[in-house]
């Protein structure tokens, strides 16, 4: 199965990808069908991916990941087989 495709029997569709929308590790990790450490491992490494990061004394430091749709289909056309490539 490729990147995008639901599971469904014979016909599986696309899912559908806004392009002007910014997607976060859960829904990236639906769209590459891997799990969701594998999808921030991922989307550290593509282009565009917008990185916030909040740094609170005493705490650990948070991160939050974002890519738009854009992007995202552009990674997955040069990437077809391998999410980890």
């Amino acid at each position: 199965m490729g990147f995008g495709l639901q599971e469904g029997g014979e016909g599986a569709c696309p899912l559908p990808l806004d392009p002007n929308r910014n997607y976060g590790p859960a829904e990236v990790c639906d769209f590459l069908n891997v799990s969701y450490s594998t999808a921030i491992r991922v989307m550290e490494r593509m282009p565009g991916c917008v990185k916030i990061v909040k740094k609170t004394p005493g705490k650990r430091t948070k991160r939050t990941l974002r890519i738009s749709g854009a992007r995202l289909k552009e990674w997955m056309r040069n990437h077809p087989a391998n999410p980890l490539a």
